[in-house]
């Protein structure tokens, strides 16, 4: 089973379905920002610049990371700068790593 399903809350147990194997849970998070930054420029560090977006392969993907985040994580206010996205990254690694108990 491959388990995907962005509309729920991935730090909440209960939003995993019971499986007897499940070869990956579906999150999305990005790189480090050590490795984005060793192939890019500071005017590449932001969701909006195109480095970023020729990297985001699935449709609407900065959204569902960012609704995620949002929904225990505090986000920058200033969203074109280089602490917002620093802090993205390091908050969409953080959130793919949910607590699950069985």
């Amino acid at each position: 089973m491959h388990y995907y399903d962005y509309s729920k809350d991935p730090w909440n147990s209960s939003s995993f379905s019971n499986t007897r194997f499940a070869s990956e849970y579906g999150y999305q998070a990005m790189p480090s920002f050590i490795t984005l930054s060793k192939i890019s420029e500071p005017d590449d560090w932001k969701l909006n610049s195109e480095f970023s977006q020729s990297r985001q392969h699935r449709g609407g993907g900065f959204n569902e990371i960012t609704n995620l985040i949002k929904l225990r994580l505090p986000l920058p206010e200033d969203d074109d700068s280089e602490e917002f996205y620093k802090t993205y990254i390091y908050y969409s690694q953080v959130n793919v790593k949910p607590l699950i108990t069985s």
